[in-house]
């Protein structure tokens, strides 16, 4: 069957339509993944229906995010430049400034393979400079998260391996790569997310653990404009 060729006025308004949504802004109080839009979009007159509920996945990351923000240290992080967490078995979950976090050189990490460890990082602003993340003991960079529930403004620059889970967080990211799962509110700059997965077997929520695992970048907020983006 002969596909009937859109009209010049058709694909006009088509065009309209997605350059809506990229200018679309939504308000922080109601933060989907995607920008919503009044015009629904068609294609020869069947309405697009999108696949995944993009608002029910940005609640999903905003109830993790404030689930791990929200619970007991276990440990603590020793050094000031090269800082040590040991962990054992099981959730270990530690809380750091972000300002000490930012110094670092390097953060190692040294727990058995079935260690899962939260890092929550509780300021309002972060900034994350160059750290080596190094990972012993067995645990491996699937296994760890970097949490910051309360962040609204993060600032990223040269290279961290590690995941990110920011889901408030309106980011610039200028330069650099970051190594693992990166979700956040809002993303742009020039630099380059290589996606992960997080191994979150041992987090309550089910439904959570799969989103989590789905790797490479989430941005939940208003605006979208990284520049150069890798997923594993």
């Amino acid at each position: 069957k002969t596909r009937k060729k859109k009209t010049a006025k058709e694909e006009n308004d088509l065009l309209k339509g997605w350059k809506k949504i990229r200018r679309k802004k939504t308000p922080f109080s109601n933060r989907p993944i995607y920008p919503t839009f009044r015009t629904a979009l068609t294609f020869s007159n069947v309405p697009y229906v999108p696949l995944i509920d993009y608002n029910a996945v940005s609640a999903y990351y905003l109830a993790t995010s404030a689930l791990i923000g929200n619970m007991a240290a276990t440990g603590s992080v020793t050094g000031t430049g090269g800082l040590v967490f040991t962990a054992g078995s099981g959730i270990n979950v530690v809380t750091i400034d972000q300002q000490l976090l930012r110094e670092a050189w390097s953060f190692t990490i040294n727990a058995p393979e079935d260690a899962i460890v939260l890092i929550n990082v509780l300021n309002a602003s972060v900034t994350l400079d160059s750290t080596t993340w190094i990972y012993e003991g067995g645990i491996t960079q699937e296994s760890v998260i970097l949490n910051m529930p309360n962040a609204s403004s993060l600032a990223l620059s040269s290279t961290n391996k590690v995941n990110i889970l920011a889901p408030l967080a309106s980011t610039a990211f200028a330069q650099g790569t970051v190594d693992g799962l990166l979700v956040v509110g809002d993303l742009s700059g020039g630099g380059h997310v290589m996606g992960g997965t997080f191994n979150a077997h041992a987090i309550p929520d089910p439904t959570t653990v799969v989103l989590l695992g789905l790797g490479g970048v989430v941005l939940l907020g208003r605006r979208k404009r990284l520049l150069n983006r890798h997923t594993a």
